[in-house]
């Protein structure tokens, strides 16, 4: 019969327990580099403007590159019959990316880039969090009285620690790297 187990020896080297599993890292939680979520941005920004491409072709306008934070994205006061069809391209992108988003967490410029949409814990967004509060309410915002200042604050703030925009912040949401193949949301 075996006696009570004697008390830990203070002096007594750590042991490791070398039957036990090896952890794999779990880089699902590691966020997105500033390059990499710029690369996705600039791939959603350039299809958003090629939506407005009838209309600058309508009004013989030059097709210019350039960076417009702050600015709407469409002009739903533009009633000619090139307005409406780039109205028509603005909402057809803007549901084609709010599938993306709601379905696999990335919209085509993240997909393209290697990121995803999560939450704070690491799972797949809610519709409400991930389309309505992180997409939809950016596009809104500029349309609204010093809406222009809100939506360069909401890019400034990739610049904080945690590299999550205001709109991020608003919507519980982290973007992290996601490029590995097969790389799917699992529970918790």
């Amino acid at each position: 019969m075996d006696g009570p187990a004697p008390p830990p020896n203070p002096y007594e080297a750590p042991r490791a327990n070398v039957d036990a599993p090896a952890v794999e890292p779990d880089d699902r939680d590691e966020l997105a580099s500033r390059w990499r979520r710029l690369g996705g941005a600039l791939i959603d920004g350039t299809l958003v403007g090629l939506t407005s491409l009838p209309r600058t072709l309508a009004f013989g306008g030059t097709i210019q590159c350039g960076v417009n934070i702050g600015q709407a994205a469409f002009r739903p006061d533009d009633l000619s019959d090139a307005g409406i069809v780039t109205t028509l391209l603005f909402i057809a992108l803007v549901a084609v990316q709010s599938f993306f988003i709601a379905t696999q967490g990335q919209s085509i410029g993240k997909r393209v880039a290697g990121a995803r949409i999560v939450t704070m814990s690491g799972a797949k967004p809610t519709f409400l969090n991930a389309v309505v509060l992180r997409t939809w309410l950016p596009l809104i915002v500029p349309l609204l009285p010093l809406g222009s200042l809100l939506a360069v604050a909401d890019v400034l703030f990739i610049f904080s620690r945690d590299k999550r925009c205001l709109h991020d912040r608003i919507a519980g949401t982290k973007v992290i790297e996601a490029v590995r193949p097969g790389h799917d949301f699992e529970p918790r």
